[in-house]
């Protein structure tokens, strides 16, 4: 999200329904069998560290890293909260360069990466080869179009042409052009619960305004709210129940050598002189 995105509301909002679904802790469930045996994470594109926190105990560090000043910093206030030492909060744009600012500041390479909608699987693909010399897990929306098949079944057909076929969304394309590259992965679909507790009906006018301006076209009243909401756990009393399909691929870094081989010698150089290269 941009900066402006980031208000107080949507940091609560953001919050509860972390803390009250534990949405989280179930997506590190379906991580965490990945990535036996890995001890320094990256939660690329943190947000506010919610999934970095779920997988703390099974790493010695995990960096959640975010280029929102704001997530970064009630990442902070989540981790002081929790008191997760090894969990460390930090602005920086994982996709954008190689090192931040000198040599000293590089980070030794992960040996594990996780992206979680926060960017499609090239972009992600293309920044775990810089950065991760192990597992990397994307994770994003679960997109079936209606012409899944068809277009699947084209791209079978058809040959290679350059990196479009890791480009989008679709997952069921992904796994094909994966596959057409020669890369093995592990594909999954995880179905979770990820609502919304409220605290009032007037809380509940707040998040509709933010996330759902076109429910109510005749306007909000009592009776149209309490219509989507179910009674909520204490102390909220109400919930709006969702649930959200999220295609995840985990796959080895050491199979993506060469994949974006031009880029790969660039970054790699200024890695060794301490130069701040932009990377696509």
């Amino acid at each position: 999200m941009r900066l402006e995105d980031w208000t107080e509301d949507v940091i609560h909002f953001q919050k509860s329904a972390a803390e009250y679904t534990g949405y989280f802790e179930a997506l590190a469930q379906a991580v965490r069998p990945h990535l036996s045996g890995r001890r320094r994470l990256c939660d690329a594109g943190c947000g506010m560290g919610y999934l970095g926190a779920a997988l703390a105990r099974d790493f010695d560090v995990v960096d959640a890293v975010d280029r929102n000043p704001r997530a970064v910093a009630a990442a902070c206030s989540m981790v002081g909260e929790r008191g997760l030492t090894n969990v460390r909060p930090r602005v920086g744009d994982v996709m954008g360069t190689v090192a931040e600012t000198t040599s000293a500041d590089l980070p030794k390479p992960y040996d594990a990466m996780v992206f979680c909608a926060v960017a499609p699987l090239e972009e992600a693909l293309r920044a775990a080869v810089r950065r991760c010399e192990g597992t990397v897990v994307v994770i994003n929306r679960f997109d079936p179009a209606p012409s899944t098949f068809a277009e699947w079944q084209r791209a079978e057909r058809e040959p290679l042409r350059g990196r479009n076929h890791l480009k989008g969304e679709n997952y069921l394309i992904l796994q094909e052009a994966l596959r057409l590259r020669g890369i093995p992965f592990h594909a999954e679909v995880l179905d979770l619960e990820f609502g919304q507790p409220l605290a009032d009906l007037e809380e509940a006018r707040r998040f509709f305004g933010l996330y759902r301006t076109l429910d109510f076209p005749d306007g909000v009243s009592d009776e149209a709210l309490t219509s989507q909401l179910d009674r909520g756990r204490a102390p909220w009393r109400y919930y709006l129940p969702k649930r959200r399909q999220m295609g995840m691929f985990v796959i080895e870094t050491k199979h993506l050598r060469g994949l974006f081989s031009e880029e790969e010698a660039a970054c790699e150089a200024a890695s060794r002189e301490g130069r701040v290269v932009p990377c696509r």
